[in-house]
């Protein structure tokens, strides 16, 4: 679930870039949204909110860094790279399982 998130993001085609017109708004609509309701519906947290935050946290800190100032290490990283890299972490932003401290 979590490899999947990243690597819809990871598509420079996403609808999440900085200019397209109305990205903001888009941007809170998917998060508050799809996200939040997919995190409540699939773990019946009460926390759900909160964890699709983190969750935008982690995505569009990746979308930033990989196509707004174009850090290296984020453009020159294969989409499966960055599936296998950061999908643990929005997996466990989701459901509170699968890292381990």
């Amino acid at each position: 679930m979590g490899g999947r998130s990243v690597r819809r993001r990871a598509d420079p085609a996403a609808p999440f870039r900085q200019h397209e017109p109305h990205g903001r708004q888009r941007m809170r609509e998917v998060f508050a949204g799809q996200i939040a309701s997919q995190v409540a519906r699939l773990t019946g947290a009460d926390d759900a909110e909160h964890r699709a935050g983190l969750v935008g946290t982690q995505l569009l800190g990746l979308a930033l860094t990989r196509y707004v100032p174009r850090f290296p290490p984020a453009v020159e990283a294969d989409t499966e790279t960055l599936v296998r890299e950061t999908g643990p972490v929005v997996q466990h932003y989701r459901t509170g399982s699968g890292i381990t401290a």
